[in-house]
């Protein structure tokens, strides 16, 4: 596809094994339909394929005007990735990561068994996704649900996720601060109309240096995890969190309904929460 500037990519009635593909930069649409589904490699075939390294199975970057949509699955193959690496530091791709985009849609789609995350959006500005659903095993290393990194007007609404880890996180983006420059900034998302199921809640964090604002978590579900809302942070950080959650429902089997985690220090000065 990173030989197509633009262009519509249809995936209908049966199943589709490919390996790891790159978005074009400018507008894209890739549309799954509900008999439909597109199936990663196995994970014998990446060392051998050279993929080793490649960050996710849907990868961009710098890209404008994405929609990806439709009522069909991703299924990531998680499996043997599970049973293979145990450490957070080893390789291990994700279901689909977007760097740099603006006015990215992402509907309707069902998101299977991530080896890692499952969907990470970095510096996005006019993000909108909506009924998805993401599922893998509670007990699956760092499934992460979706991962807004910095970024600016992002919404995720109307969705299900059960997974093993966060459900939603939010964190600066990854520009690691300079003297002179500003700490890296995220945030300016909103959270509404969710489920999340088991894993470890919507979260903040982790934040070691850099500013996280503008957040509101509204009528959301969690049942079964370890966490409702969470904000996670780095002991002696020089980082900042402002958060908004209200109509936080359903809070079912799990051991902490609002918790915030190694907040010491510096964050204390300027952590600003509001329940409603």
């Amino acid at each position: 596809m990173q030989r197509c500037r633009r262009g519509t990519l249809l995936f209908a009635d049966g199943v589709f094994l490919t390996g790891p593909f790159h978005l074009p930069k400018q507008s894209s649409i890739i549309l799954i339909t509900a008999n439909a589904t597109v199936r990663a490699a196995p994970m014998k075939w990446w060392v051998p394929s050279g993929w080793q390294g490649t960050s996710a199975f849907i990868e961009g970057a710098n890209v404008s005007d994405l929609v990806l949509c439709g009522t069909g699955t991703i299924d990531g193959q998680g499996a043997p990735w599970w049973a293979a690496v145990h450490n957070d530091l080893q390789w291990r791709p994700g279901l689909m990561g977007i760097a740099s985009t603006t006015n990215f849609r992402l509907c309707g789609w069902t998101f299977l068994n991530s080896p890692n995350h499952n969907i990470f959006v970095a510096n996005g500005v006019g993000v909108h996704v909506a009924n998805i659903n993401v599922t893998a095993p509670h007990d699956s290393k760092n499934t992460d649900g979706i991962n807004f990194s910095g970024g600016n007007d992002q919404v995720i609404e109307n969705s299900f996720i059960s997974n093993g880890d966060d459900c939603v996180s939010i964190v600066p983006s990854s520009s690691w601060p300079t003297a002179g420059v500003d700490l890296p900034c995220g945030g300016n998302v909103v959270v509404r109309n969710m489920q999340c199921i088991g894993g470890h809640g919507v979260s903040i964090g982790s934040i070691r240096h850099g500013h996280v604002s503008n957040v509101t978590v509204e009528n959301v579900t969690f049942v079964g995890g370890e966490n409702g809302c969470r904000i996670k942070t780095y002991p002696n950080n020089t980082g900042c969190c402002q958060r908004r959650f209200t109509g936080i429902t359903g809070i079912e089997s799990c051991s902490n309904v609002f918790i915030a985690k190694n907040n010491v220090n510096d964050l204390s000065l300027c952590l600003s929460v509001s329940l409603s």
